[in-house]
């Protein structure tokens, strides 16, 4: 039962970057958001959201000697969040939310971060014998990233 759960998260994970990574495949006028018809409706109300950056692929990465799933400085890249017009001041729960946040983790390392409990651990060991590591061990690092993040700062997306 655990694997299965573990690979339908895999699965659910990397159908999300896929989706991110190419678009969803329709054309830009289904994907635009139309106004109101009723103009005194309330406006939507503001969900509470953190974008994971996650560093890119390296032939070497399985390599790395740290801490994978952590949190990551974003300083060499502030051009990205510049670009994009994300805060990169991330504050936990005392995060300003009226900015778009930007975060940054790595899967690559061999040390786990200190907000993984036992299980936690076991489970990343669990997944990289099954799977020889890999993208199932990478995805279940950012997966329980995210969750981390999303509990400690208070995002709801």
């Amino acid at each position: 039962m655990f694997l299965s759960k573990i690979t339908k998260s895999i699965v659910a994970i990397i159908f999300a970057l896929s989706l991110t990574a190419c678009g969803t495949g329709g054309s830009s006028d289904s994907n635009t958001v139309q106004p109101p018809n009723n103009p005194s409706a309330p406006p939507a109300v503001k969900e509470n959201t953190v974008t994971i950056y996650i560093h890119g692929f390296s032939k070497k990465g399985f390599e790395r000697v740290g801490v994978y799933g952590g949190n990551d400085t974003l300083n060499e890249n502030a051009e990205l969040a510049s670009f994009v017009g994300f805060s990169v001041d991330y504050k936990g729960a005392d995060s300003n939310f009226d900015d778009n946040i930007l975060v940054s983790t790595s899967y690559y390392g061999n040390q786990s971060p200190d907000y993984y409990t036992e299980q936690d651990v076991r489970d990343i060991e669990s997944v990289t014998a099954q799977y020889g590591g890999g993208i199932p061990r990478y995805a279940m690092i950012v997966a329980k990233y995210a969750r981390h993040i999303m509990t400690e700062s208070g995002a709801t997306k």
